[in-house]
């Protein structure tokens, strides 16, 4: 199992009756949990991490983010639906991050 299926196999089994306003405010705290994670860990605060570090606060990212998809979409939660979605946008990145490094080589030629 996949570590998206997994999460969706999760968020189907639990019946808390969230929102998806509940796991966005959720959501948020993580994120603010793995902003300050991200300062202990590059030496930016007093702070010493948490049991989570920064890989584990990550993950509670993403599971909010995948159970976000889940409440939205429902049966459209799945791997491949989700795949389909995700491939154009990764290929823009990849684009944009061409476009910026042949910018750089432009200018440093110039």
């Amino acid at each position: 199992m996949t570590l998206i299926s997994e999460i969706v196999k999760t968020s189907i089994q639990v019946q808390n009756q969230r929102s998806i306003d509940d796991v966005l405010i959720h959501a948020m705290t993580e994120l603010g949990e793995l902003a300050e994670e991200v300062q202990i860990a590059q030496g930016n605060s007093y702070k010493q991490s948490g049991p989570d570090g920064v890989i584990g606060e990550a993950l509670d990212v993403i599971a909010c983010m995948v159970d976000v998809i889940y409440l939205y979409g429902g049966v459209l939660a799945d791997e491949e639906h989700m795949l389909s979605a995700i491939r154009p946008k990764l290929e823009k990145w990849i684009e944009k991050d061409k476009l910026i490094q042949d910018t750089k080589l432009e200018s440093q030629r110039g």
